[in-house]
C-alpha cells in the first residue's frame, strides 16, 4: 500500500507548467482518479458549464508538440493520442474531482440497470456489462 507521501510525489511528479500556470493534464487526472482519459473527458464535456475559463484549457498543437517532444508520447499514426490535451488547474481538478463522485453516487443510487464496473454514462466506471450502455 502507498503511503501519503509516495501519493503526493506521485502526483507532483505530472505537474506542468503551462502558460504561466501549474496544471495537470487529463490524461493525469483520469489515472489519478482511476478512470479511463475518454471517460473523464466525456464527464467533463457533460458538465462544461462548471469549468470557467479559468479551471481549464486546451493546449494549442504547438504546446502539445513541446510537451511530446518532452515525454515520450506514441504518435497518432500508431495509437497514440489523437486529440490535443486539455490542461486543469487546482480549481479544475477539484471540479473534476466533484464531478466524476457525483457520477459515481449517482450510479449508487439511480442506475438500477447497470451492474458495479459499468460504463454507461450514469456511472462512468469501466465496463462489465450493462444493459443500458
Amino acid at each position: 500500500m502507498k503511503t501519503a507521501s509516495e501519493a503526493v510525489e506521485r502526483i507532483a511528479g505530472r505537474i506542468q507548467t503551462i502558460r504561466g500556470q501549474r496544471v495537470l493534464l487529463d490524461v493525469d487526472l483520469a489515472a489519478l482518479y482511476g478512470v479511463s482519459t475518454k471517460q473523464f473527458n466525456q464527464a467533463v464535456k457533460r458538465n462544461n458549464s462548471r469549468f470557467p475559463l479559468e479551471f481549464m484549457f486546451r493546449l494549442t498543437p504547438a504546446e502539445f508538440e513541446n510537451l511530446r517532444s518532452q515525454f515520450v508520447t506514441s504518435s497518432s499514426g500508431w495509437g497514440g493520442r489523437r486529440s490535443v490535451p486539455q490542461a486543469f488547474t487546482e480549481h479544475g481538478a477539484l471540479m473534476a474531482a466533484t464531478i466524476l463522485n457525483t457520477a459515481r453516487e449517482r450510479w449508487k443510487y439511480q442506475c438500477t440497470s447497470c451492474v458495479p464496473s459499468c460504463n454507461c454514462e450514469t456511472c462512468l466506471l469501466p465496463a462489465k456489462s450493462c444493459r443500458t450502455a
